[in-house]
C-alpha cells in the first residue's frame, strides 16, 4: 500500500492526526523510493529535470539525488522529512558549493520538495540561494521505484 494512503486510512480514520508522522517514520515496511520527473521548470535556476528520494522510515531518514548533487557530491545528500498533511510530505535538503553558481554570487542552496498524493503522485520543487534569492522552481510527477 502506498505510504500516503496508508497514513490517511490508518491514522486519520482512527482520529490520530498527531501520530501520523510517527506511524510513517516508525514502520519499516514503509520505506520507499520515489523517482520524480520535473516537467515544468523556471527557465533559470537550480531545478533539475529529475530527483530521486529514498525514504527510510525505519531510520527516520531521507536521501536525495539529482544531477546537481551527482556532479557536486557524487552521492545522495541527507534531507529532512515532514508531514504537511495526510496526503502531503515535505523534503528539505541543502547543497554546498553548487558547481553552476554565478561568479561572485552565493554558492550554497537550499531545496524544498512537496510530494502530494492524489490520482497521481505530484511534486513541486523550489530552490533558494544562501542569500535568500530565488534559485528556481518546478513541478512534475513521481513514481514509486520497485
Amino acid at each position: 500500500m502506498p505510504v500516503f494512503k496508508f497514513v490517511h486510512q490508518t491514522c486519520l480514520s482512527a482520529g490520530l492526526f498527531a501520530g501520523c508522522l510517527t506511524v510513517l517514520l516508525a514502520a519499516p515496511a514503509l520505506a520507499q523510493t520515489y523517482d520524480c520527473n520535473i516537467r515544468q521548470r523556471s527557465w533559470a535556476g537550480l531545478i533539475s529535470e529529475s530527483y530521486r528520494f529514498d525514504v527510510d522510515a525505519e531510520r527516520d531518514r531521507v536521501e536525495v539525488l539529482d544531477p546537481i548533487i551527482r556532479f557536486a557530491r557524487t552521492k545522495p545528500v541527507k534531507g529532512a522529512l515532514e508531514a504537511v498533511s495526510p496526503t502531503e510530505f515535505r523534503v528539505t535538503w541543502g547543497v554546498e558549493d553548487v558547481p553552476i553558481a554565478a561568479e561572485g554570487g552565493p554558492t550554497d542552496a537550499t531545496f524544498e520538495a512537496v510530494l502530494m498524493e492524489g490520482e497521481t503522485l505530484e511534486v513541486q520543487v523550489r530552490a533558494t540561494w544562501s542569500d535568500q534569492s530565488d534559485a528556481g522552481s518546478g513541478k512534475g510527477r513521481c513514481v514509486r521505484a520497485e
